[in-house]
């Protein structure tokens, strides 16, 4: 993973930092039976790969600069524990140039009550987010790039043909 800390605003450097040492972190949620995983198949609503950002930063230390960011695959899985893990890679273009990728990579623990699903990272402080989990698929809204626009996540079973 590449980030150039000294063109990018806080907002984006903190993410990118955080990614980094997440990058490396090893799975350890438990995987009993019933282990349900799930492929990113949409983000902002289109297939993959997907733009979820595009627009100029006006940055704290320097000029501004035009970034993009693209989904480009992920997984989910929440187990019969709740225990659940997100992994979502992300290509970065800086100034129209290719500037490496951003993985994020969270655990924690989710609720279910009816489709919706609640989340709490045990992991990440602060980060919670709510979702759906509905026949097959899991949708979920929520800023990976750290840029202050939610976006719709949307997981299909691995192996199920949910659109």
């Amino acid at each position: 993973m590449h980030c150039r800390a000294h063109t990018m605003t806080s907002r984006f450097v903190r993410p990118c930092l955080a990614a980094a040492l997440l990058g490396c972190s090893g799975t350890t949620s438990p995987n009993p039976a019933g282990n349900r995983q799930f492929k990113l198949v949409t983000a902002d609503e289109h297939a993959l790969p997907s733009i979820v950002f595009d627009g100029t930063i006006a940055a704290d230390t320097a000029a501004p600069f035009h970034l993009r960011v693209t989904a480009t695959s992920g997984t989910m899985s929440i187990d019969s524990l709740g225990h659940y893990e997100q992994r979502v890679m992300h290509d970065v273009e800086l100034n129209g140039a290719p500037s490496g990728s951003l993985r994020r990579a969270d655990r924690g623990e989710c609720t279910t009550v009816g489709d919706a699903l609640q989340c709490v990272s045990n992991y990440i402080e602060g980060i919670e987010f709510a979702g759906t989990l509905a026949h097959d698929t899991v949708t979920i809204v929520q800023d990976l790039v750290g840029e202050g626009r939610p976006v719709t996540y949307r997981y299909a079973r691995a192996g199920s043909t949910a659109p």
